[in-house]
C-alpha cells in the first residue's frame, strides 16, 4: 500500500538564473503563477532572510523566503464556492540561493514537500534556468487518501503546475519577471 505520491515536472525560463531564483523566493509571486479562481492570499508570513543573496538583490532579501521562514496561505479549494477559504502554513526548511528551496505545507487533507530545483542551462544558444519542481505528498491514510488522490489529487497537481508553466511564460514573455504589477490571464489548457 502506497502511502506516499511523487510529481516531477520541469520547465526552462529563458532568464537569468538569479532572476529566476528571486522571483521564486518572493512569496509575493505565489498569486501570480496560481490559478485565479483559488484566489491564493498570503494571511502572515515570519520571514528569515537568507544568508547567501547575491550583491544586487540584498535590498529585498528581507521579502525572501530563507530557510525558517513560516507562511500562512489561504485559499479556495473550490471556484465554484469562493466563500470557502482553507489555510494552511508552509515552513521553508532547506534554501541555498540559485540552486534549491524546501517547502512543507500540512493540511486537513494533505502534506506535502515541494523542492525547487534550479540549475543555469543554454538552449539553442540561449541562456536560462531550468526549474525543476519535486513534490512528494500524502494524502489521509487508507482507502479515504487512495480515492481523493484517484478521483482529483492528482489531476489537482498536474493542472497546478501546468497552470503555473503557462503562467511562467506569460511573465518572462512580458519581461515582467521581477516586477510586482503584471497578472497573467492564463487560459485553462
Amino acid at each position: 500500500m502506497r502511502d506516499y505520491y511523487t510529481f516531477i515536472t520541469e520547465q526552462w525560463i529563458p532568464a537569468e538564473l538569479d532572476d529566476v531564483f528571486a522571483f521564486f523566493s518572493d512569496v509575493e509571486n505565489l498569486r501570480r503563477i496560481e490559478p485565479e479562481a483559488m484566489r491564493v492570499r498570503v494571511e502572515q508570513k515570519q520571514l528569515v532572510a537568507p544568508a547567501d543573496v547575491p550583491q544586487r538583490f540584498r535590498r529585498r532579501a528581507e521579502s525572501y523566503l530563507g530557510a525558517g521562514s513560516q507562511v500562512v496561505l489561504s485559499y479556495a479549494p473550490l471556484a465554484w464556492f469562493p466563500l470557502w477559504r482553507r489555510r494552511h502554513r508552509a515552513y521553508i526548511t532547506r534554501y541555498r540561493w540559485g540552486h534549491h528551496f524546501t517547502d512543507e505545507h500540512n493540511s486537513w487533507l494533505m502534506s506535502w514537500r515541494h523542492k525547487h530545483e534550479f540549475l543555469a542551462l543554454e538552449r539553442e544558444g540561449r541562456r536560462g534556468t531550468l526549474v525543476r519542481d519535486i513534490v512528494r505528498y500524502r494524502l489521509r491514510p487508507g482507502l479515504l487518501g487512495r480515492l481523493a488522490h484517484g478521483l482529483f489529487a492528482r489531476r489537482l497537481v498536474r493542472e497546478a503546475f501546468s497552470y503555473r508553466h503557462r503562467a511562467l511564460t506569460q511573465i518572462v514573455s512580458a519581461g515582467a519577471l521581477l516586477g510586482q504589477g503584471f497578472l497573467p490571464r492564463v487560459v485553462p489548457a
